[in-house]
């Protein structure tokens, strides 16, 4: 449930920035220890960021639809004022940004994002000590995907507690950086083990052996691997934007985009699970194709109907 006063973004983002600054061990006004406030009050601050990302593409999208929302539609849309509405829980709102047609990328794996929300229903829900400590780093990188989103300034949002925010998502940065160098560095030196370095023509052939293997994959789901050199494939989401042309209020571009979440090497053990890897671990990768909306339409009616980057 929902005030009904609190339902605008500047009043959600307001709330929330209120309450982060709590759930650092920073220099902030605190009611409760640090580890106790960020266990109280990080859900909170997620929750509410969350439907202030919702509401700027449309306040309808925050309500909670297995409940009735009749009141919330009259509200939401200026007919009555209601003290109490029923909105979406945080699990809803985060699955609502981060799917289709809006991906927002939170910059944390899918387990961190469950772990944060399984935090918050523990602490909301549930008797005894919960430890927190190991989500800090996830949480604020989370908070500042979210503020990135709604084009909200981080040291204002963070204020006096933002040094602690950079440290602990700097140090949550590097240790995922390592974590991604790691996986290269083994899957290279597994692959050299069992295919040792040999001429310009053995590694070419090898090249052209694992093009082969992926050629039902379109290419621009296609990428070299990091670890052997060989070609890999990439995941993902695909979807169609609408870009307005500068100069031209009537006219707007149509750009489909495919978004990697995922990289397995068809020939040494790489893989990358989730968007974070693939970002330390690929680097810059490619997310504009010159795909048809004739072909996205095809492939997105089939799609739609089971896996939206299975191979069609």
């Amino acid at each position: 449930m929902a005030s009904a006063f609190d339902l605008t973004i500047e009043k959600l983002v307001s709330i929330a920035s209120l309450y982060a600054r709590q759930t650092l061990d920073g220099p902030g006004v605190r009611y409760l220890p640090a580890e106790e406030a960020f266990i109280a009050l990080s859900g909170v601050v997620l929750d509410r960021l969350a439907k202030a990302a919702l509401m700027k593409r449309n306040p309808i999208l925050i309500i909670d639809a297995s409940a009735g929302v009749w009141d919330s539609l009259l509200h939401l849309t200026g007919f009555s004022n209601h003290k109490k509405l029923r909105t979406a829980s945080l699990t809803v709102s985060l699955k609502r940004l981060t799917d289709e047609p809006f991906h927002v990328k939170l910059g944390v794996t899918p387990d961190e994002v469950k772990d944060l929300v399984e935090l918050r229903n523990q602490s909301a829900h549930g008797l005894g000590t919960h430890d927190g400590s190991a989500l800090v780093a996830s949480y604020v990188i989370v908070v500042d995907s979210l503020l990135a989103d709604l084009d909200v300034d981080r040291a204002f949002f963070w204020g006096e507690c933002l040094e602690v925010a950079d440290y602990a998502k700097g140090k949550a940065e590097a240790l995922a950086r390592d974590g991604v160098k790691d996986l290269i560095t083994r899957a290279r030196e597994n692959y050299e083990r069992l295919s040792p370095r040999g001429s310009a023509e053995t590694k070419r052939r090898a090249y052209e052996w694992s093009r082969r293997k992926a050629l039902p994959v379109p290419e621009w789901r296609q990428r070299d691997c990091p670890a052997c050199g060989n070609i890999g494939v990439m995941d993902g989401h695909l979807f169609r934007s609408q870009i307005d042309v500068p100069g031209d209020q009537s006219d707007t571009l149509v750009v489909i985009q495919f978004d990697p979440s995922s990289f397995t090497c068809t020939t040494c053990p790489l893989v990358f699970s989730n968007e974070v890897e693939v970002e330390y671990g690929m680097g810059r990768v490619p997310v504009w194709t010159d795909l048809s909306e004739a072909e996205y339409e095809r492939i997105k009616e089939i799609a739609d109907r089971s896996n939206l980057t299975e191979e069609q």
